[in-house]
């Protein structure tokens, strides 16, 4: 609930901030929060199934958003990735 995955190959660098902007189902207007990066995960051709991308956290989300944002995890399955790939 305090971040998310962001698939992709165009990584950056760890730290870096974003402005980020998402909707989740049933939800009217977009989630708007800032995040970091904190970790990365790139491309290996050893384990092409592996998605690669990055983890943004959360900075300053307000109460609301995060509320809807836990509401919609509660509702899905957990994904778990073996990290000895």
């Amino acid at each position: 609930a305090g971040g998310l995955f962001i698939a992709t190959y165009d990584v950056r660098p760890l730290g870096t901030k974003l402005n980020l902007e998402f909707t989740l189902p049933g939800r009217e207007h977009p989630i708007e929060v800032e995040g970091e990066i904190r970790w990365i995960r790139e491309y290996n051709d050893m384990t092409p199934d592996v998605i690669p991308g990055m983890g943004v956290s959360f900075i300053g989300l307000n109460e609301e958003d995060s509320k809807v944002i836990e509401k919609f995890i509660s509702m899905k399955e957990p994904l778990f990735y073996d990290d000895d790939l």
